[in-house]
């Protein structure tokens, strides 16, 4: 029997598209002054599923989502809290990072996404 993440990371690599990706980089300035600086990363490849008020009344995922898209990548993406990523035209925000596991080996990764306001 197949484990469910091979055949996740094979839609990834066949179904996925590349979207934009950047990284947010906190310079402190002294005195309490922060700025922000965008890093431009390599694009990531992924699938991203909205998600509509119907999946978060009737299809918990097991956690609180207030989210407006789940995003999911192969194991080895260099993805993190806080990135944005382009995606249907709309930078969107990584909230919540869960890699998916059997048991040592993370099998996917799965993200909610925020729309930047």
């Amino acid at each position: 029997m197949k484990s469910t993440g091979l055949y996740i990371r094979i839609m990834i690599r066949k179904l996925g598209v590349d979207v934009k990706h950047r990284r947010k980089t906190t310079i402190d300035k002294g005195g309490g002054l922060v700025e922000y600086e965008w890093t431009v990363m390599a694009p990531i490849r992924g699938q991203f599923n909205q998600i509509t008020p119907f999946d978060t009344t009737y299809n918990k995922f097991g956690a609180p989502i207030d989210a407006d898209y789940i995003g999911t990548f192969l194991p080895d993406a260099n993805i993190e809290e806080g990135d944005q990523l382009y995606v249907d035209d709309n930078w969107l925000e990584v909230d919540t990072k869960f890699p998916r596991r059997t048991g040592a080996n993370v099998d996917y990764i799965e993200v909610l996404l925020r729309k930047k306001k």
